[in-house]
């Protein structure tokens, strides 16, 4: 409760956070478990470690039904010839999982709070109050944004991603490729096999012989009334299993463009907040106020920097390797004033660029 005893829930319906009063509300009436659960925000300290946004949860669901849907139907009466298909599926499947847990689980390059470092440097005139983001409790770095959503500070920002509920950003930006990726192959390999067997004669003789489950049929595998009762509605159920292969198809365009997208940006060494928001951040328009990227290298050296996982420097500078660990740790000089002046750079870059490159509070 506020000073004037009213509740939380209260108070955010008055501000017209509907939203924010809806969760609240709901939130009293969790068990006490699900609410640390909920609450639990991990070493990083952000929110949505141990229990995904909505978002995350659809898509997790949507896929686990995918795979529910490929054992129990697809694969008992798929045809022998999809051997390769089949194979990539499984192939694929591993690699995704592990990179979506990694993008949610992982750190995506959360910048600690410094607030003794911020006090000392404030006292001694090093920098301003505006040099600080407040809720981060640390200094704007270039590149950097602190995430309202998920209640953290991130280096190398790219977005917030409700679908794997976490940000978006240098630590598990790999990761989080690799998961559009792979699930762009395996959604892909799910509705060739659903669009061959909605297409094959096996799918058809099963909704006209089996609709009535008391005939029996020598050429199924089996007997009608011995296969499950899961198995034989979708089956005989074609709308249903076309409903799911536009659902499906609908995912793979998403993820597909996703790809292209996120690959075009790796090529430019460009975020996706920085495509979004560069004609706020100083040094990011020419003279005319056109578009200008000061990190884009050319593309094979902007490949090498994704690879190597360390936050870019403006072109011209470079960037010591001792330097990337403690670049991402938030901790001693690598993130005071001399990462400030260095570009996030470990203090290692020239100082006769403008400062102010995509920075963001």
């Amino acid at each position: 409760a506020n000073s004037d005893g009213h509740p939380p829930e209260t108070v955010a319906k008055e501000a017209k956070r509907n939203l924010n009063a809806d969760f609240l509300l709901w939130y009293r009436r969790y068990p006490h478990w699900l609410r640390r659960a909920i609450s639990y925000r991990g070493r990083n300290g952000r929110n949505h470690v141990m229990i995904p946004t909505c978002l995350g949860f659809q898509a997790m669901l949507f896929i686990a039904l995918a795979y529910v849907y490929y054992f129990v139907v697809i694969i008992p009466y798929s045809a022998p010839g999809n051997f390769i298909t089949h194979l990539i599926l499984i192939t694929f499947t591993g690699p995704m999982w592990y990179c979506y847990l990694m993008a949610w689980k992982g750190d995506p390059g959360t910048i600690g709070p410094q607030p003794e470092e911020l006090v000392q440097g404030i006292i001694n005139s090093e920098f301003s109050l505006e040099d600080v983001v407040m809720p981060a409790m640390n200094l704007k770095y270039p590149r950097a944004k602190f995430s309202r959503y998920f209640e953290c500070y991130v280096a190398r920002f790219d977005h917030d991603c409700p679908w794997i509920s976490n940000v978006v950003g240098v630590s598990n930006f790999g990761y989080f490729m690799g998961f559009v990726y792979t699930v762009t192959v395996c959604l892909l390999c799910w509705d060739i096999l659903c669009v061959q067997l909605l297409m094959s004669d096996v799918s058809a003789g099963v909704a006209l012989i089996c609709a009535d489950r008391k005939v029996r049929h020598p050429t199924m595998r089996g007997t009608c009334p011995h296969a499950s009762d899961f198995v034989m509605w979708g089956l005989v159920n074609r709308k249903v299993m076309m409903a799911m292969i536009s659902i499906y198809v609908f995912f793979v365009v998403f993820t597909a463009v996703m790809c292209i997208a996120q690959t075009s940006q790796i090529m430019r060494n460009i975020t996706t907040n920085e495509m979004i928001n560069w004609v706020r951040y100083p040094g990011w328009q020419k003279e005319d106020g056109t578009f200008k990227n000061p990190y884009d290298r050319g593309v094979v050296a902007n490949f090498r920097q994704f690879f190597l996982g360390y936050p870019s420097c403006p072109r011209g500078d470079n960037l010591e390797k001792e330097d990337r660990a403690g670049l991402l740790e938030g901790k001693g000089k690598v993130y005071k004033r001399e990462a400030h002046a260095g570009h996030n750079c470990g203090g290692s870059c020239g100082h006769h660029h403008n400062h102010d490159h995509g920075r963001e509070d």
